[in-house]
């Protein structure tokens, strides 16, 4: 993450392509109040890669998004973003060490279209579930199944992406420009957050 953080907020450049973790990945954290932790060696699971789900082509948007549950709680909120702040986005999503289940899931992308949200995004990025790579699969059926109700069986769709709860995770931030581009499976943030 140290080097997520160099790179997009430090050494910020017009175009940031962003790689997938190939070393591992981990939801083992440690006690909080101990102040070695960070120097402590933790167990790291096998990287498959990111999943493209759907999606062909290049599509750009604004970066909005944050953790599901968090952006649920908000809707109905003075604080929830007008219906213009989605449009021509790509919403990034992940859920919390909570692990809601896949239903959980689909209940809660369901109840962010009726905002009309998600009519408005240009592709979804979702970060890598809390658990273990052999639960993964029904949060990807979860994520297609509610896009398909929708009609939105061609929005790019990439899954299991390094950011969210998991670590190792790369730094999203809010508002800038990026880019995913289905044909070469890539991920790019096309401005810096700090200029």
């Amino acid at each position: 993450m140290a080097d997520s953080v160099r790179q997009v907020l430090f050494a910020p450049a017009p175009s940031l392509l962003i790689s997938p973790n190939d070393e591992g990945w981990t939801i083992a954290s440690g006690d909080w109040g101990d102040k070695k932790r960070n120097e402590k060696r933790r167990p790291l699971q096998p990287c498959t890669g990111w999943r493209w789900l759907q999606g062909t082509g290049q599509h750009r948007g604004h970066l909005i998004g944050g953790c599901l549950e968090a952006v649920d709680w908000l809707r109905g909120t003075p604080v929830w973003p007008e219906l213009s702040v989605w449009r021509d986005s790509i919403l990034f999503l992940e859920t919390s060490e909570d692990q809601p289940s896949p239903l959980a899931v689909i209940r809660m992308l369901r109840s962010l279209a009726a905002t009309g949200a998600m009519n408005e995004i240009r592709g979804i990025l979702y970060g890598r579930p809390f658990g273990n790579e052999a639960e993964f699969e029904p949060y990807d059926a979860a994520l297609l199944q509610v896009l398909a109700e929708l009609g939105l069986s061609s929005l790019p769709l990439v899954t299991r992406m390094d950011f969210g709860h998991t670590d190792p995770k790369f730094i999203i931030p809010f508002g800038i420009e990026a880019e995913m581009d289905c044909d070469r499976q890539q991920v790019r943030f096309l401005e810096s957050p700090t200029s």
